[in-house]
C-alpha cells in the first residue's frame, strides 16, 4: 500500500509539473502577443520613444524577395517613423496577427504571422511574416524580422454575387439515379468549387469537379468541369432573365465533342430548376434534359 501510494504521489507530482510547465508556457505566449500587439499600436502612432523600446540594438529586418534589409535599431526605427507618417497621411492601419508561436529556448522565442495594410476599402498589403524574439531582463525583444509579400486576392467576390445561392449542398434524385453537389466557396471568395457524384442504383458511377469563377478578358462568368471518365469542358454563363444559361463545350474522353446550354433557374431559397438544350454530339442533335427540381439539403 505504501509503495503504491509512493508511486501514485509520484504520479500526481510529474502531472503537476506538466500542468505548471503548459500554463507558463501559455502565460508566456500570452506575454508575446500582448508585447506585439503594443508595437503594431506604436506603428499605427508612429511614436519614435515607443518604437525604439520593442527592438534589440543589433535587430535587423528583411525583406528577401526584394533584396530589402534593414539593420540596427536606429535605422528600423527611422524607417518606421516614415512608414508610419505614409500611413497617416494615407489613413491606412498596419496589422498583424500571430498564427503560431514557439518558444525555442527560456528566454528566445520564433512568432509566425500575418502582416496587412488595409484601409476602408479592404487589404492591399500582405506579408507572410516572421519574427525572432529575445528576452533581456524580462522583457520581450525584437531580434529579427523577415517579411515575404503574399499579395492578397483580387476582390472577384461581387462579380459572382449573384450565383452565391448555388452554395451548398444539394441533390436531384429519382428512383434509378441520385446525383449530388457540394459547393464551396474558395479561400477568398473567388471561386464556386463543386464537387458531384453520381449514383445508378446505389452504385457510384461518376464523380467530378466543377470550377466556377469570373474571366477578366471576356468580363463574364466562366466554369471549368472535369469528371471522372476522363472528360473535361468549359462554360460560358449569361443572364437571361430570372435564370443562367451556360454555354457548354465538352471534350469526351474518347475525343468526341458535345456542345449544350445548361440552364440554372432558382425556384426558391431550397430549390433550383435545371435542363440542357440545344445538345449536339459531334455536330449533331441528341435528346434535351428536360426540367428537374434539385433539392438544397440540410445542413
Amino acid at each position: 500500500m505504501r509503495k503504491f501510494f509512493a508511486i501514485s504521489i509520484f504520479c500526481l507530482q510529474g502531472l503537476l509539473s506538466t500542468l505548471s510547465a503548459k500554463e507558463a508556457d501559455s502565460a508566456t505566449k500570452d506575454q508575446i502577443t500582448q508585447r506585439l500587439q503594443e508595437l503594431t499600436q506604436a506603428i499605427n502612432q508612429g511614436d519614435a520613444n515607443k518604437l525604439a523600446s520593442f527592438w534589440t540594438d543589433e535587430a535587423d529586418v528583411s525583406r528577401p524577395l526584394i533584396g530589402e534589409a534593414i539593420e540596427g535599431k536606429a535605422e528600423i526605427v527611422k524607417f518606421l517613423q516614415q512608414r508610419a507618417q505614409e500611413l497617416k497621411e494615407r489613413k491606412l492601419q498596419f496589422s498583424f496577427k500571430p498564427e503560431k508561436i514557439d518558444i525555442t529556448e527560456a528566454d528566445q522565442a520564433v512568432v509566425q504571422g500575418v502582416s496587412e495594410i488595409s484601409n476602408q476599402q479592404g487589404i492591399f498589403v500582405r506579408n507572410a511574416r516572421k519574427v525572432e524574439l529575445i528576452r533581456e531582463k524580462g522583457q520581450w525583444l525584437i531580434d529579427s524580422v523577415t517579411d515575404i509579400e503574399v499579395p492578397p486576392a483580387p476582390p472577384v467576390y461581387q462579380k459572382l454575387k449573384e450565383i452565391e445561392w448555388l452554395v451548398g449542398n444539394w441533390k436531384d434524385q429519382d428512383e434509378d439515379v441520385t446525383i449530388t453537389f457540394a459547393n464551396r466557396w474558395d479561400k477568398f471568395n473567388n471561386f464556386v468549387i463543386s464537387r458531384f457524384t453520381m449514383d445508378v442504383y446505389g452504385l457510384e458511377a461518376m464523380e467530378g469537379i466543377q470550377i466556377i469563377g469570373f474571366d477578366p478578358v471576356q468580363q463574364k462568368i466562366q466554369s471549368w468541369v472535369f469528371d471522372s471518365d476522363g472528360g473535361f469542358g468549359t462554360g460560358i454563363w449569361t443572364k437571361k432573365g430570372d435564370a443562367w444559361e451556360v454555354a457548354m463545350n465538352y471534350t469526351l474522353s474518347d475525343g468526341q465533342k458535345a456542345t449544350g446550354t445548361n440552364v440554372y433557374k432558382k425556384v426558391d431559397d431550397t430549390h433550383y430548376s435545371f435542363s440542357s438544350v440545344d445538345r449536339k454530339l459531334n455536330g449533331q442533335a441528341i435528346p434535351n434534359i428536360e426540367a428537374v427540381t434539385v433539392a438544397k439539403e440540410q445542413q
